[in-house]
């Protein structure tokens, strides 16, 4: 009956039901992992639309007091009866004066590039649909409606069309959840259904601050959606898809179980949009100058991100004790400090692809430091003589780095061991989980 040796702090196996969110029993040694909703600071706002059947109240959770509680208008409501992601609820609006809007605020001026994605599915296609718009008046807005298969961003300042784009995204059909996303990249303007490109508009005409409401259903005048929206995000100053990939596949803000992404097991973990894990201080995390491994499998959503696997750094500049994962785009990594602020960097240069599984280690090995991908090093040996890495007050946090590189993918059998350098050549990767507390795992040759 195998069990984690004593040298094994940390194993996240990411088993369980899907698209669970309580992390009770994650960590296999025991050790209690917090999962609380978290949003990365790009997301102005996250709408998840959950609640009680008919409801007509909701609270923004990226969005504090009266600038986050949507008003409802006419018969818009919450119902249970149609969610994307099996949580509670979804938007329901009737296409005759339903909407939900936000007062006005300066996030809904989009002065850069900005990304908005939903889910959306229909009661009824007929006819132009409004998904969202800005402003006050027809005058001076900006809206994204749908006519067939047709997308349309358009703004209008002084009545006239100053921003005019349209795609042909395909057609729906009714009682179906599509993913649709625009993003803005410079100049550039893709709309995504499903995570596949509609194509690139082209338009380097700046989007005026109208500084008007917010409504999701209807813009200014008689066009209303007739159906369900859910996980409705607004995200300003980012570009976050700019080629095609897979739209989301669980709710924003915490870390879920996903059974139909995994390694071994049951389900891996996934990471996303802000969402990452802490545990509290440990002297398990303090390495100081003994040997170490980290190592887990990853699956990359997004390559266009810094991708932080560990950090136990939760005040920037002063209780720095090592960061480890994706440091650049291009370059695997271990960032650490021996006095909490002066950071030493060790990396190796690797471009990860999306939608592929790694095994990454970074493993200490007395005076050296090697990083291995799928088994094999990368780049050279890194000298560490006499480092003894600084024993950090702060929590662990599992793919997150204090606010900013985050996570986007997936992590399975997430290990830390402690006073052993588990691999210190190339090694054949392995091929079944890691051991679980009271398991029997048997191999038949």
């Amino acid at each position: 009956m195998p069990t984690p040796d004593s040298y094994t702090k940390l194993l996240l196996h990411g088993d369980g039901v899907d698209l669970t969110t309580d992390p009770t029993g994650w960590d296999t040694v025991g050790k209690d992992v917090t999962n609380t909703a978290t949003y990365d600071s790009y997301t102005k706002l996250c709408s998840h639309f959950d609640g009680a059947d008919a409801a007509t109240a909701y609270q923004d959770p990226c969005r504090a007091g009266a600038a986050g509680a949507w008003t409802f208008v006419n018969q818009a409501q919450l119902d249970t009866a149609a969610t994307k992601f099996k949580w509670t609820s979804s938007l329901l609006l009737d296409g005759a004066g339903d909407s939900v809007t936000l007062p006005a605020h300066a996030d809904w001026y989009w002065d850069g590039d900005f990304t908005v994605d939903f889910w959306a599915k229909w009661n009824d296609q007929s006819g132009a649909q409004m998904f969202f718009g800005s402003g006050d008046d027809g005058s001076n807005c900006y809206y994204l409606v749908i006519t067939g298969p047709n997308v349309s961003f358009g703004v209008v300042q002084t009545a006239s069309n100053i921003i005019d784009l349209t795609w042909n995204a395909g057609s729906v059909v009714v009682d179906t959840w599509y993913h649709y996303a625009l993003v803005r990249n410079g100049n550039n303007f893709i709309l995504f259904r499903d995570g596949v490109s509609a194509g690139t508009q082209v338009s380097a005409t700046a989007i005026p601050d109208f500084g008007g409401t917010f409504r999701v259903g209807n813009d200014v005048g008689g066009t209303y959606f007739n159906g369900w929206i859910d996980e409705f995000r607004v995200s300003k100053g980012i570009a976050r898809w700019t080629t095609d990939f897979t739209p989301p596949v669980a709710p924003y803000g915490q870390v879920t179980i996903d059974t139909g992404v995994k390694k071994f097991g049951t389900g891996s973990l996934l990471f996303g949009g802000g969402s990452h894990l802490n545990l509290d201080h440990s002297d398990d995390w303090n390495f100081a100058d003994d040997d170490f491994t980290m190592d887990c499998w990853i699956y990359l959503n997004n390559n266009s991100v810094v991708n932080t696997i560990l950090a136990q750094d939760n005040i920037p500049g002063e209780d720095l004790a090592f960061v480890f994962g994706m440091l650049t785009l291009s370059t695997l990594g271990l960032r650490y400090s021996t006095n909490g602020s002066t950071v030493i960097t060790k990396s190796v240069d690797w471009s990860p692809s999306v939608s592929t599984w790694y095994h990454v280690a970074v493993i200490r090995n007395g005076n050296n430091l090697k990083f291995f991908v799928n088994g094999t090093q990368q780049g050279a040996t890194q000298d560490i003589t006499s480092v003894t890495i600084f024993n950090s007050a702060s929590g662990l946090q599992v793919g997150n780095y204090y606010g900013v590189g985050y996570f986007d993918g997936y992590i399975d059998e997430l290990r830390i061991s402690k006073g052993v350098a588990r691999w210190t050549a190339d090694f054949t990767v392995p091929d079944i989980a890691y051991a679980k507390a009271g398991s029997i795992q048997c191999i038949i040759t």
